[in-house]
């Protein structure tokens, strides 16, 4: 009993001993499960960009696939008769608007001159209404010309400011009319002109030139093919830049 009793009292009790070096210690803290995925992918260039036709017509390729080029290096042309001669035709309106501005500008200019004339005569006259009537004052002082002569001379000097309010009046409204007229005629022209300017814009985009440095890709069509506008042309693919794809 004596032997027994301390061993039945260390199994009931549970304490069981571990060594020290087989235990690990450390803070318990939240974190993130990761889980790590194996799949199968390809590598691909991430700028590919691909050049379209502006306008209908003909291609021309003045470079190969595979072959390396420099950015704004020109890469295929877009040959549109459609557009060419769309261009023609609006240059030739230009320049008749051109020439039709030019000469509606003299033929107002020559208006707005007799239209002052018209005024600086009234003025003039105006001024010779008021000399004939001081000198018929005078001389009705003097009692040397009748009361009608008297009158007369107002009346004229009445009816010479009557002529020249009414000239001054009417040669402002003409001015303001040929201004106006001749403002019209102008952004005639210069909406003409802006439409030629488009024009020429989209055939210089007709030379699709290499947006980046790279290397030609694909060619979408065969040389001398039709194509339509919007239509894929070449693909240029910038080796510098890669996304991975899976």
């Amino acid at each position: 009993v004596a032997i027994a009793t301390p061993a039945l009292r260390a199994l009931f009790t549970g304490e069981r001993a571990v060594s020290a070096d087989r235990v690990r210690i450390a803070t318990v803290g939240r974190g993130r499960f990761v889980n790590d995925v194996a799949a199968q992918g390809v590598v691909v260039a991430a700028l590919s960009p691909t050049l379209i036709a502006p306008a209908p017509g003909l291609v021309r390729y003045t470079v190969r696939a595979g072959e390396a080029v420099t950015k704004d290096q020109p890469l295929a042309t877009v040959e549109s008769p459609e557009l060419q001669n769309e261009l023609a035709r609006e240059k030739a309106a230009l320049e008749s608007q051109e020439a039709a501005f030019a000469r509606e500008s003299i033929e107002i200019r020559r208006k707005m001159l007799l239209t002052r004339q018209g005024a600086d005569t009234a003025n003039l006259t105006l001024q010779a209404a008021e000399r004939e009537f001081r000198r018929a004052e005078q001389s009705w002082d003097m009692k040397v010309i009748s009361r009608r002569d008297f009158d007369k001379a107002r009346d004229d000097l009445d009816a010479a400011r009557i002529d020249q309010k009414h000239a001054v009046e009417s040669a402002k409204l003409e001015q303001e009319s040929l201004d106006l007229e001749l403002k019209m005629k102008r952004l005639d022209r210069d909406r003409q002109r802006l439409l030629v300017q488009d024009l020429e814009r989209r055939a210089s985009d007709l030379t699709l030139r290499s947006p980046v440095d790279g290397v030609v890709g694909t060619l979408a069509v065969a040389e001398r093919a039709n194509v339509a506008a919007n239509a894929a042309v070449v693909t240029v693919v910038d080796p510098s830049v890669y996304e991975i794809e899976f």
